[in-house]
């Protein structure tokens, strides 16, 4: 029997849905019940796959690969060579992430698996400000999840981020710092914690930005994600 946190782990940020307008939630389209869930098939978790809409052709076979890697082998993990080799060859960059954490009034930190073992670069620079930071770091192992801080921040402060390497832009988006911790002020905080194997697809529940298409991700085997945000008021 295929392990079901294996599966849940194979939906990173390559995974594309439909185009959400006019902040209408995205409907499903091919209903599964949860006892279908349960039963963890190739037929069912195809048809959950693809639930909000068929997916990148690249991204599926993608999927369909690293699946039957972790079905014969429910130890293997994202750094297996066949999973690896899979990323490769459809032309998966970014296995998982980018999920933001541990945010701070001066930093925060960029999770990331990439399929390739190259330096890994990260562009922030304040929302309208050509001014701009880098952040690195070598990738040893393709497959390994990478996390990286960004420090030198500034307080309650809107910026965006790029993620490249090899030269091209696997990712990007924006985030909010905190505000100083010592001044008194009205902010948000969202949050969210593991999805049930059927909430992983649905995209209503992971916005992302920078791409028209709407994005739904799920990082590392254990299927669980967080994401932090603070803004000032």
């Amino acid at each position: 029997m295929f392990k079901r946190r294996a599966f849940l782990a194979l939906m990173g940020v390559c995974l594309v849905a439909p185009v959400r307008v006019f902040g209408d939630m995205i409907k499903r389209v091919i209903p599964v019940t949860l006892g279908q869930a349960h039963k963890g098939t190739l037929e069912i978790d195809t048809m959950l796959l693809d639930s909000y809409g068929k997916l990148p052709e690249n991204v599926r076979q993608f999927y369909f690969a690293a699946r039957k890697v972790f079905e014969a082998n429910p130890k293997a993990n994202f750094t297996d060579p066949a999973i690896v080799a899979a990323a490769k060859a459809h032309g998966v960059r970014l296995m998982g992430g980018p999920l933001l954490g541990d945010l701070q009034q001066d930093s925060v930190t960029i999770w990331l698996r990439p399929s390739e073992a190259k330096t890994l670069v990260v562009r922030v620079a304040e929302q309208g400000q050509a001014s701009s930071q880098m952040f690195g770091t070598d990738v040893e192992k393709p497959g390994s999840e990478q996390r990286l801080k960004l420090f030198g921040l500034s307080p309650a402060t809107a910026y965006d981020y790029e993620v490249m390497s090899g030269g091209k832009t696997l990712a990007s988006g924006s985030f909010t710092t905190a505000p100083k911790a010592e001044e008194p002020t009205t902010f948000r905080l969202a949050f969210g914690t593991c999805f049930h194997k059927i909430g992983l697809h649905n995209p209503n529940l992971m916005p992302r930005r920078g791409n028209p298409l709407r994005q739904r991700s799920l990082p590392g085997r254990s299927g669980c994600s967080l994401r932090t945000m603070t803004s000032g008021n």
